[in-house]
């Protein structure tokens, strides 16, 4: 991980301080996000929240940050892991929420694009139309079809692919190439 960083020109942290248990939803500003992952897993107050393997930095002047969370519940006092990774960007400005795949608990309309192959592979639920089709514009489609990137969201000020595994080299490689190909894009 720490190579990795190194490559790409970017800070690498073992673990990310927090401050307060609602990290998650107040310091990353993932809109949604931590209330539909991984089949509806909602954060609650009295949840513990590790950030580990943090790796940082810019991208044509907007942030990139990839890492491993860990949230810890009690329930029924015994304590109930959810492990998973995240990459991100935040941008600029805020934008409508759109989500690409089926992600639990994302409830906006579905939409098609003029490409079926697009729309097969990557059901798109938004709430503001427009916003969609400005964004998934035809090398977009082709860019994201190509890159074979596993559900992606946006929402807010920040844009996020996840996963179950555990942060290495290869994920924050793939993800930072991945968001600066998609920042390219971006009209």
């Amino acid at each position: 991980i720490i190579g990795a960083a190194e490559k790409l020109g970017l800070e690498y942290s073992p673990k990310l301080k927090v401050s307060g248990k609602n990290y998650f939803s107040h310091q990353l500003a993932t809109t949604d996000f931590m209330r539909r992952q991984f089949a509806g897993f909602t954060p609650f107050d009295s949840d513990i929240q590790f950030v580990n393997n943090v790796v940082k930095g810019l991208i044509r002047e907007v942030e990139f940050m990839a890492f491993e969370a860990t949230i810890v519940r009690i329930n029924e006092g015994e304590q109930v892991f959810s492990t998973f990774v995240v990459a991100t960007i935040a941008f600029p400005h805020h934008f409508p929420g759109v989500c690409l795949g089926d992600v639990p608990g994302w409830n906006q309309p579905k939409v098609e694009t003029e490409l079926p192959a697009f729309h097969i592979r990557y059901p798109i639920r938004t709430s503001d139309q427009k916003f969609a089709f400005g964004l998934l514009h035809p090398p977009m489609m082709e860019f994201l079809l190509a890159s074979k990137v596993p559900d992606f969201q946006i929402g807010g000020h920040r844009a996020l692919i996840y996963g179950c595994e555990v942060i290495d080299a290869e994920f924050i490689m793939a993800s930072h190439k991945f968001f600066r190909d998609f920042w390219n894009l971006v009209p």
